[in-house]
Order: structure tokens, then C-alpha cells, then sequence
């Protein structure tokens, strides 16, 4: 029998605000009476804005599309309407009354193809204000109800909505009120695992230290270094293949990496994702006396049983050496490291690699940085970089590469905290990658080995201080 139908009032409200790490999730508030339909309300800011990569000032977004599903719901109850921004819209639709009812919205452009969606959950209860909220963490609860109402659609009466939501917050490390997540972003969190263990365990949550509880983005990751790389020698030097990376993926020139900005910290921060006051490692050449006691990304991948590699052009990255299961220093320069990395990488097929280029900060130190003499070696070296990538790529398609530098400079030298030294390019294509993206927010070098580690879905160790930039990815 049909349950009562109650009406519940979902406002949207698309306001802009910036935030460092959710990019501007937006709630909906849903309230309910007696009349049987839920009410969405949409309404638009005059300001462009966004919702992490959504913009709901997009021209392609002709139309906004909102459905509802849940148990006792046997057809389909949606509504679509025509959508131009910054104009308010109001949908209404009725359904059945009862517990985690869940609420779709789309936008679709003129062909009725999905430009983005949504998703959130919604009690419907007579004479009861009840919140909800749609946005990137609310769709990570919501997927797992989705997936209760495909396998076992009695549970959705029974499971609390809110136990689910407190433990997506704890597994992502999210904060509510600062709308961030620092461990991973919870459309990584596998909501499809989750839903399968509740429905097995009698409703029970599982461990929230268990590995199956993030979704790996790939098998195999590629780090390349660019030694004193910076961002206004890259943006003002012909290069096609270098500029095809970033157009085609997600890119920040405007990453920091650390003081003292000199190779060896610098690097070391990079592959732990430690600050340097934690790692320690101040010196900058190889002194076979000294080691780095600290773990790097290798350590982590090698736990989980992948395979790691490494390829330098400098021999103080002989402090990495017993980290990787294969490690090649050659001082012979580029082509013979990209060479030799590529012939390993295609064969053995690591899991995790890393490449160290090391011509643009040697040039830099011999005819200063930003001259013609080190952008003409940026533009000697793009064309062997780009079919390198490619070719791995052709033989991996999964791969995806980030492409980084350890610290930028100034006339002949570097090691300062000026920004020409401190400022880094941050680049990732690939598989899941989103194109031509440009990072919102404050991108660290040490948030590059959070951020490998997530896309081969391993958590970030608590003592990290990288976060995964996991907002390049799309989900």
C-alpha cells in the first residue's frame, strides 16, 4: 500500500564563497508538511560561481533535471526544466512518504546529456523540518543508499542516514564546518564496498582503517622531476609537448615548494611528504654518511606489495637508492635517463616511478635562470619529455603522470624563500585526470606524495603533511 505522501521543501541555494579545500560545496535544506510533493527550489547568484568543477553559470547547462528514488517509489518521479543562469527555478514532485529518499539533480545541455549531477538523501516525515544536503560529500552517502535500493530497498527503512554520514567524515577526514577533507575526497570513498558490508553484517558499519574503503584511480603513476623549473620559464618558452600536458590535464603554476628551496630537501619532501623540519634532511649532495630515516612514497607503495623504480641525473639521489626496487643514477644527462627509465617502465611496468631531469637547473646555475640559454634547453628537451610520455602511455594506458619541479631561482643560484625561487609548476594527465583544469587552491611540493599514493589508493599516513590534491580528479 502507498505510504502517505508528504510534501518536503529542498531550497538550493547557489551562492559563491571560496573555500581551501572543498571548492565550495552547497547545501539544501529540506523541509516537510502534508501535501504530498518535494519542492526544489533552485536559485542563482548574479556572480559566477562554482561548485568544485560544477558551474552552474556554464552555457552548455540548458536544462536542470531533478529525480527522486527510493523503497515504495515504483516509477519514476523526476521533472525537468529549462535552465538559464542566474534565473531562480522551482520543480515539484510528489512522492511517498518515509526514510532516506534519494534526490538526483542534473544539469543537461540541449541534447539532454548530463553536463554534471548530484546527489543527496531526504527523510520525508510529515509535520518536520528535515536538513539534507546535496553536494560532493552528501553524493558519497547518498551512492551507498543507491546501492541498497538496487540490492536490499527494505534496509533503506531502517538504516540511519546519519550513521553512515559520521563514518564518510571519519574515513575522509571531513570537516563540516569548514566543508574539507583532508584524507581523501569522499567520491574516492567506496561507497559501493560500504553498502555491500552493511548489507552482509546486519546493518553494522565496517573498520574504517580498512583498505577497501578507497577507491584506487590506477595501477601505475610516473613522477617527473624538472630540477629549477620555474613557472615563468615554462609559460614563456616554446614548448608544445610540455604545454599539451598541462592543456590536457590539471595544472597549478602557482605551487610552493619548501625552504630552504635546494634539491635535495626539496626532493625529499616530495617523495615523504614531509615538511623539512620533520624529515631533516638539510644537506644537498650525496654524503654517504648521512641517510634519510624518514619513509618516502616507495616505502608505502612497497607495503602494499607494488613495484617501485627510480632514475636520476644527480648523484645525491643515491640517498634514495635502497628505497626503490630498481635505481639508476646517470650523469649522462637527459636523453640517457629518459632512455633507460622508459625501456624499465615499458618492461617491468612499476607501479610507481620516478624521473629526474636535471639540465634546466644546471643551466640555470651556468647562464642564469630565465635566459635565453636555459629556456633554449627547456626547448631542447620538450620533444624527448613529450614521446617519452606518450609512448609509455601507449603501453600503459592507465598511467598517469605528474609533472613537478623542486624549485624555481634567480640570476645564477637558488635556496632563497623569493617567490622566483619558491614557486613550482604542479601538472597531472592522465587516466580520471580532468583537462585543462586549473587547480583552486594552494598546492605544495609535499602534496605530491599524498597525491600519488591516493591515485594508487593507498591512505595518507597521519603523519604526512601533504594532502592529495584529489580535486584533479574526475569522478
Amino acid at each position: 500500500m502507498m505510504k502517505k505522501l508528504v510534501l518536503a521543501f529542498v531550497s538550493f541555494s547557489l551562492i559563491y564563497s571560496c573555500n581551501y579545500y572543498s571548492n565550495n560545496d552547497k547545501s539544501i535544506n529540506v523541509n516537510s508538511s502534508e501535501k504530498g510533493n518535494i519542492v526544489v527550489n533552485l536559485r542563482a547568484s548574479d556572480e559566477s560561481f562554482k561548485i568544485k568543477s560544477i558551474n552552474f553559470n556554464d552555457p552548455n547547462i540548458k536544462k536542470m533535471k531533478v529525480v527522486v528514488k527510493g523503497n515504495n517509489i515504483s516509477q519514476t518521479i523526476s521533472q525537468t526544466l529549462d535552465y538559464i543562469p542566474n534565473q531562480s527555478l522551482s520543480f515539484n514532485l510528489s512522492v511517498p512518504m518515509g526514510k532516506n529518499k534519494i534526490v538526483y539533480l542534473y544539469g543537461l545541455d540541449s541534447s539532454d546529456k548530463e553536463v554534471f549531477s548530484l546527489m543527496g538523501l531526504a527523510n520525508v516525515e510529515p509535520n518536520k523540518n528535515t536538513p539534507a544536503k546535496i553536494n560532493f560529500f552528501e553524493t558519497s552517502v547518498a551512492k551507498v543508499f543507491e546501492n541498497l535500493l538496487t540490492q536490499s530497498p527494505n534496509l533503506l527503512d531502517t538504516i540511519d542516514s546519519q550513521n553512515v554520514r559520521d563514518f564518510i567524515k571519519k574515513v575522509s577526514d571531513f570537516d563540516e564546518n569548514f566543508n574539507s577533507y583532508k584524507k581523501i575526497h569522499p567520491l574516492q570513498v567506496n561507497s559501493d564496498y560500504i553498502a555491500n558490508f552493511i548489507k552482509n553484517n546486519n546493518g553494522t558499519l565496517p573498520n574504517q582503517d580498512s583498505e577497501e574503503l578507497m577507491k584506487k584511480i590506477t595501477d601505475h603513476v610516473l613522477i617527473i622531476s624538472i630540477d629549477g623549473l620555474m613557472p615563468n620559464v615554462l609559460l614563456n618558452t616554446n614548448t608544445p609537448n610540455l604545454n599539451s600536458l598541462w592543456k590536457q590535464g590539471a595544472y597549478s603554476f602557482t605551487a610552493q615548494t619548501i625552504f630552504p628551496s635546494y634539491t635535495l630537501p626539496s626532493h625529499t619532501s616530495m617523495l615523504t611528504g614531509l615538511k623539512p623540519e620533520k624529515h631533516n634532511v638539510y644537506w644537498n649532495d650525496f654524503q654517504p654518511d648521512k641517510s634519510i630515516t624518514s619513509k618516502t612514497v616507495f616505502h608505502f607503495a612497497k607495503e602494499k606489495g607494488l613495484k617501485t623504480s627510480a632514475f636520476a641525473g644527480k648523484d645525491k639521489f643515491r640517498h634514495f637508492e635502497t628505497f626503490v626496487d630498481k635505481f639508476i643514477y646517470e650523469p649522462r644527462g637527459y636523453a640517457h635517463i629518459l632512455n633507460g627509465s622508459e625501456t624499465y617502465i615499458i618492461n617491468e611496468k612499476p607501479n610507481l616511478s620516478f624521473v629526474h631531469l636535471p639540465e634546466i637547473d644546471t643551466t640555470g646555475h651556468s647562464k642564469k635562470w630565465e635566459s635565453l640559454e636555459q629556456k633554449t634547453m627547456l626547448e631542447q628537451i620538450d620533444l624527448p619529455i613529450g614521446e617519452f610520455i606518450q609512448r609509455i602511455n601507449n603501453k600503459i594506458p592507465d598511467m598517469v603522470t605528474i609533472l613537478t619541479s623542486d624549485h624555481g631561482g634567480h640570476d645564477f643560484t637558488h635556496g632563497s624563500d623569493l617567490s622566483s625561487d619558491m614557486t613550482i609548476p604542479w601538472i597531472v594527465k592522465g587516466k580520471m585526470i580532468k583537462s585543462n583544469y586549473k587547480v583552486n587552491f594552494n598546492v605544495t611540493t609535499f602534496d605530491t606524495a599524498a597525491t600519488a599514493l591516493s591515485l594508487l589508493g593507498i591512505y595518507k599516513p597521519s603523519e604526512m603533511d601533504g594532502k592529495p590534491v584529489s580535486d584533479i580528479i574526475d569522478f
